[in-house]
């Protein structure tokens, strides 16, 4: 948890000073709604950041070798954010082998999308792009340029945080996952000497 809260205090110091830059170069202070966004931008990254940690940590208590715990843990990373958006991409393909109609090609890319959703670095993009642009109204692929010709106003923080809720909640949730695996065999360890 120390490291969880090093990384929110480093990263809620970095947007403090970002503001406050902004705030002497712009002329103006943010808008309620731009510190809601940019508080579900800190809450979703410190989330991203600490899912990471609590990896490497888990890695380092299974693994003693430190070479070993480092190695498995960039494995991991490597794989969770190139490869899985490649694996997607062919278990897309190989469900829907040929695009003949709009429903195909619907299907196709909602496979692909739920897919590479499996990766954290996916998770983020789409909740970072969702809080810090207004004008996302949907996560989905096909109702994005839709919603975009209907509804030409920017939807508010709220609603784009609701739309990112279970990115957050699937993050965070991770996060407990390998802290509590961690404390398990850390505890199992330290009773057994």
């Amino acid at each position: 948890m120390a490291g969880i809260v090093t990384i929110a205090m480093i990263f809620v110091s970095m947007i403090v000073v970002v503001v406050s830059l902004g705030m002497v170069v712009m002329g103006y202070a943010p808008s309620g709604e731009e510190v809601l966004r940019l508080t579900g931008f800190g809450i979703v990254a410190v989330a991203y950041l600490s899912l990471w940690l609590a990896l490497a940590m888990t890695c380092s208590i299974f693994l003693r070798n430190t070479v070993a715990s480092a190695l498995v843990a960039l494995s991991i990373w490597l794989f969770s954010t190139f490869f899985v958006q490649l694996i997607a991409g062919a278990a897309a393909n190989i469900i829907v082998p040929e695009i003949t109609s709009a429903a195909d090609s619907l299907l196709h890319a909602r496979i692909d999308q739920w897919i590479s959703r499996i990766s954290p670095f996916t998770l983020f993009s789409e909740a970072t792009n969702t809080l810090l642009d207004p004008a996302v109204r949907s996560l989905s692929l096909t109702l994005r340029e839709q919603l975009a010709e209907l509804l030409p106003n920017p939807i508010s923080a709220g609603q784009s945080l609701r739309l990112v809720w279970p990115h957050i909640v699937a993050l965070i949730s991770a996060v407990a996952v390998f802290l509590g695996i961690s404390y398990v065999k850390f505890m199992r360890e330290e009773i057994r000497s």
